[in-house]
């Protein structure tokens, strides 16, 4: 899958959106994680303070006061255990502490508080770390009046750190397997939504393959705009070929009447004893007769019917073509070879199929010393056709543009260059694969690989 495939931006921007998402819903989570924990927290500390309040005890003078039981929590009997409680008195100064602050103290800010309300500090551990710490200023009733004590209650924040590390330990592989799910559901939706795509795609393929002319079949409301601009693309560019065609076909008929006349002033000419002039005006009357048949084969090459190619019998059509050569004065000082198993098949238009091994064979026929030989093997990768002769071969520089329009390589024979340019334009034209070489032997050799179309009955 290429950088720009669509499917992988698609899929990479939804990586990048999931990834986005579940991190920063992971860090919300542990956010409202966090604060719920520390309002558990503040809400354990107030019942801590309530409990020391409810155990005051004052003297019977009003001096001091002690705390007749202890919390149950052994936490605030261990040294230095993180969990403290701390009891002032500030009329008479009197300090109560937890046994778990040792010979330390809780270092409160020297304030002001509402005696109606809890107040909240962040304070040093003595043990280390920060504490999360409640005080509260309750008034106790005497004969002389209120008796104002402040109580209060600190636990280490790493009780909550640990409990948030926890919980983002616990979430993380839940939310990897979250976004595997979704990223999973994201692939299915784009491979979903861009199938119409792929649809189209085939049906270009089977237009190009000669299997349709048009794109048919049900398709989304958001891509029967391209569905139409394609199709009606396909109609445009069909008349185009139309009038293309009518007027190369209107070309070559006007030539043929001129061509005549040029054939019968070359024929009186040299019924007139000048053989030369004749000779050379009967030629140029012959190549510009191959152009026209050249440009005749293209016309009915490009108005066939494409959605429907047709088929035509290789052995019956090459036999038939060979024993017409074999009555030629050069077939007839020639040597043939020709093997080909009965009943091949192959899916060309038979005029089409005459037109290109016809020239083959003339072209073996024309540079043949002694022998043509014709071969056809059918295999796995199609129908292989080979026809090669005993003459002096292709030029080796000359492999790559062997076929090309007018090219002849050797002015010693007669011919115009046409006849393998009409047979690689026909080759072109039907997917059949043309390739040019010399045998072992040194003498020229053309190599067809056609698609097989099957077996005739």
């Amino acid at each position: 899958m290429r950088s720009t495939s669509l499917k992988l931006r698609l899929l990479l921007v939804s990586l990048l959106s999931i990834t986005l998402a579940l991190a920063l819903a992971g860090a919300g989570l542990v956010f409202l994680f966090s604060r719920h924990v520390e309002r558990r927290i503040d809400a354990e500390l107030e019942t801590y303070v309530n409990q020391i309040a409810g155990n005051v005890v004052l003297t019977p003078d009003g001096s001091s006061f002690a705390i007749k039981l202890l919390l149950p929590d052994p936490r605030f009997q261990r040294p230095l255990s993180g969990l403290y409680w701390r009891a002032s008195d500030a009329k008479s100064g009197v300090v109560r502490r937890s046994r778990s602050l040792w010979d330390s103290d809780l270092d409160f800010p020297d304030d002001v508080i509402d005696r109606h309300q809890v107040h909240r500090h962040l304070l040093p551990d003595p043990a280390g770390g920060t504490l999360i710490a409640l005080e509260q200023e309750i008034a106790f009733p005497t004969d002389s009046g209120p008796h104002l004590i402040r109580i209060a209650v600190g636990l280490n924040r790493s009780a909550l750190i640990e409990a948030r590390n926890q919980f983002a330990a616990d979430l993380v592989p839940s939310l990897l397997l979250l976004g595997l799910v979704l990223l999973a559901a994201v692939w299915a939706q784009i491979t979903l939504g861009l199938r119409p795509l792929q649809s189209i795609r085939a049906g270009i393929a089977a237009i190009r393959g000669d299997k349709s002319t048009r794109l048919s079949g049900t398709f989304p409301e958001e891509v029967m705009p391209l569905v139409h601009e394609v199709n009606t693309l396909l109609d445009e560019q069909g008349k185009a070929m139309d009038h293309a065609r009518a007027r190369a076909a209107d070309l070559a008929h006007g030539l043929k009447t001129p061509l005549t006349v040029l054939r019968g002033h070359a024929q009186r000419l040299e019924d007139e004893g000048q053989a030369d002039e004749g000779r050379e005006l009967a030629q140029l009357a012959a190549d510009m007769q191959r152009h026209v048949d050249h440009q005749l084969a293209l016309t009915r090459l490009q108005s066939r019917d494409r959605g429907r190619p047709g088929t035509a019998p290789l052995c019956e059509t090459l036999n038939a073509i060979v024993r017409t050569v074999q009555k030629t004065p050069q077939g007839e000082a020639l040597a043939w070879q020709v093997t080909c198993p009965a009943g091949l098949i192959v899916p060309l238009e038979r005029n089409d199929l005459t037109e290109m091994l016809g020239n083959i064979v003339e072209n073996a026929t024309k540079w043949a010393a002694s022998r043509v030989s014709v071969g056809v093997e059918s295999g796995s990768d199609g129908i292989r056709l080979t026809v090669s002769d005993d003459g002096p071969g292709f030029p080796d520089a000359a492999h790559n543009r062997l076929g090309e329009r007018g090219k002849r390589f050797d002015e010693s024979a007669p011919g115009s260059g046409l006849g393998l340019a009409i047979v690689r334009d026909i080759a072109a034209n039907y997917g059949v694969e043309l390739h040019f070489d010399n045998g072992p032997e040194g003498g020229a050799r053309i190599t067809l690989t056609f698609p097989s179309a099957g077996e005739s009955t």
